[in-house]
């Protein structure tokens, strides 16, 4: 059973890109090595759940959309695994509301997911997050 007290008591101690490079690291290892539902994916997922409990940021969330996209049939439950992804982004937005890399990642879910546009967002909505870029950009250039 993992122990995600004392994994984040450790973390404490260590910027978050290397914290995401080790537990990246332990995904793909796992996937190497089985055919299975990936438990690694899954510990590491959780533990960053974890974690975003006790300090929710926006670079979390954005690191387990990555997580659920490395490998989405370790969480397979059909189409909302998706939907997960897209509220974690969404959460990643509004903790950094300035952030155009997260809003256009939040565009994937429109442009680029599987199923019809609108299923994950609608087409309101990503207009709404276009503007919102296009605002952001043009202020960041004057």
């Amino acid at each position: 059973m993992a122990d995600y007290r004392k994994a984040y008591q450790i973390s404490l101690q260590m910027p978050f890109e290397k914290i995401k490079e080790s537990l990246t690291n332990l995904c793909f290892e796992e996937m190497k090595q089985s055919d299975v539902i990936q438990s690694g994916t899954l510990g590491s997922y959780f533990f960053m759940d974890y974690s975003n409990a006790i300090d929710e940021t926006a670079y979390k969330h954005d690191y387990m959309v990555d997580l659920i996209l490395m490998n989405p049939a370790d969480f397979y439950i059909g189409d909302a695994i998706l939907y997960t992804a897209l509220n974690h982004m969404k959460r990643a937005c509004e903790l950094e509301p300035t952030n155009i890399k997260y809003k256009e990642w939040l565009l994937e879910f429109y442009d680029h997911m599987p199923g019809d546009n609108g299923m994950y967002l609608t087409a309101e909505e990503a207009n709404e997050v276009r503007s919102e870029i296009a605002r952001l950009t043009e202020s960041s250039e004057s």
